[in-house]
């Protein structure tokens, strides 16, 4: 089941926390310091589950942990939306071929 949501400009980082499962041992998660978009918002609190606990699935090279382009710490600013899986897990998305609009690299 796909959900019906639209794309919005939030802030991800990149990080070393990962669980079984992933591919990669790098991931995108939400900054936590950003409002949500109400719609992303509650579709997380009716499901009962954190947006900030989730992992972003987006161009392999963010999140690979030995990139010198993009450390870990590495802020992007990326158009994702909200999806689900047919397990009804969620996570969100960005497209693949699309470039960060921002990007902030650890100091």
């Amino acid at each position: 089941m796909a959900l019906d949501q639209s794309y919005h400009r939030l802030w991800f980082y990149s990080g070393n926390q990962h669980q079984g499962g992933h591919r990669w041992k790098g991931c995108l998660r939400l900054v936590s310091d950003q409002s949500l978009p109400e719609e992303i918002a509650e579709e997380c609190e009716s499901r009962g589950v954190d947006p900030f606990d989730l992992f972003c699935q987006c161009a392999r090279e963010y999140k690979t942990l030995d990139n010198p382009t993009y450390p870990i710490g590495t802020k992007f600013l990326l158009n994702a939306k909200l999806n689900d899986r047919e397990s009804g897990k969620l996570f969100f998305t960005s497209p693949h071929t699309e470039s960060p609009i921002e990007v902030e690299k650890p100091s």
